[in-house]
């Protein structure tokens, strides 16, 4: 961890990480604050009794997608208890060396690296995925996960490549390729071999078990931890958004009457009457929006002429607002005859022009859609994106295991 982080984390209370309860906020402070975190010790019992039921599954000699059998359209082929010829370098189990594999040959991702926040947003959503305790990993391989945002080792994940309906497999294998040693991490700032980072920090690439590798790359992570981060800025710019449209009313001496409470209640979208709400906080006590007519300021154009008025006052900006000089407020019909008091729409109108009277109506669609995008991402962050998918249960209990998750295709055993 760089010296900034090093200051910085233990001032901040963890996030407690479960598969159940992680927000967007979290996922915010993790990936621009480093905000540290921990692992709920319940998950992880969970998480370790799925590794176990799937090693027992194993002994049976139960065929498992993606565990004993190959991917995609190999799924009908089951992996041999042992290798017909040995080749140097294959110390591996067979289904370890499988894993291993199905990483490698998809960290295929081209560009330039994703930002460091992005990623480590990433690495958050995988291990609370993972801690909800159906993908069948073991607790090192999500305790491994957990030290690279600790120790601030971000892995190198190039920005372009991903594998469409199947989820982010190749952005998410360049995410797994830092645990078992591979690839690049961002150290300190500074690109650098995973190995390398890892031995410095006194910590050993994993030898990947049974699915481990089809659980790390097998999801939608790069997805949601985008959505998130630009949630996290659309947040700010539809509050930015309120501000700046109370700084438009009072510019141009607006009517609040268009953001009153009453009237947002008869048309009663969300986004709408909290726009007016925050629009009527905004505006409150001030001084130029609902300004009497003949208090109305008038604009004077640039002209050679206006650098000094009819007053004699010389003019100091070749842009300048004069309110309506007292001995003219009495006679306002002949006046505004002759002057009309405002050039930005205003004029003796009651109304404001749409840009002013429909903020509401633009600015709650907005907060209206961004609060929906927000429901389905929170949905997914505490969500199993994952093949097959395991549900250990209790002895004398039902256990199951289906593939794929979205088959209805679904295997039972008595235990």
């Amino acid at each position: 961890m760089n010296a900034a982080a090093a200051a910085v984390a233990p001032r901040m209370q963890p996030i407690e990480l479960d598969g159940r309860r992680l927000s967007i906020q979290a996922v915010l402070d993790i990936a621009a604050r480093r905000r540290p975190i921990r692992l709920s010790k319940a998950a992880l019992k969970k998480v370790q009794l799925s590794a176990d039921f799937l090693a027992k599954e194993l002994k049976r000699g139960e065929p498992i997608y993606g565990v004993t059998t190959g991917f995609g359209s190999n799924a009908d082929r089951l992996l041999e208890n042992s290798r017909r010829r040995a080749r140097p370098g294959d110390e591996l189990p067979i289904v370890a060396e499988l894993q291993r594999n199905l990483i490698i040959s998809h960290a295929v991702c081209v560009g330039q690296p994703l930002p460091l926040d992005l990623v480590r947003a990433m690495l958050a959503i995988r291990i609370n995925t993972l801690l909800q305790g159906h993908s069948g990993v073991r607790v090192v391989t999500l305790e491994r996960l957990r030290d690279l945002l600790k120790l601030d080792l971000i892995p190198v994940v190039p920005e372009k490549g991903s594998v469409g309906a199947s989820g982010d497999l190749a952005p998410l294998s360049h995410l797994a390729l830092a645990v078992i040693g591979e690839g690049e991490v961002f150290e300190n700032g500074v690109r650098v071999p995973a190995a390398e980072a890892l031995a410095r920090a006194g910590l050993e690439p994993l030898v990947l078990s049974f699915k481990e590798g089809l659980a790390l790359n097998n999801g939608t992570g790069q997805m949601l931890a985008s959505a998130i981060l630009a949630i996290g800025r659309l947040q700010d710019l539809v509050k930015q958004a309120d501000i700046n449209a109370a700084l438009a009313l009072e510019a141009f001496c607006g009517r609040s009457a268009a953001f009153d409470e009453r009237v947002h209640l008869l048309r009663p979208h969300p986004g709408q009457i909290s726009a007016a709400d925050n629009v009527r906080r905004l505006i409150d006590g001030s001084k130029l929006v609902d300004i009497p007519y003949h208090r109305v300021p008038r604009f004077h154009p640039w002209s050679p002429q206006a650098w000094t008025g009819a007053d004699g006052d010389p003019r100091t900006f070749d842009v300048r607002w004069d309110y309506v000089p007292k001995s003219e407020r009495g006679a306002r019909s002949r006046y505004y005859q002759r002057h009309l008091p405002f050039r930005g729409g205003k004029k003796v109108q009651p109304q404001d022009a749409y840009s002013l009277r429909c903020v509401p109506q633009v600015h709650g669609a907005v907060k209206d859609t961004l609060e929906r995008v927000r429901e389905i991402v929170e949905i997914e962050l505490n969500s199993v994106t994952d093949n097959p998918l395991i549900f250990p249960m209790r002895k004398t209990a039902r256990t199951a295991w289906c593939r794929p998750a979205t088959s209805t295709a679904c295997r039972s055993r008595w235990l």
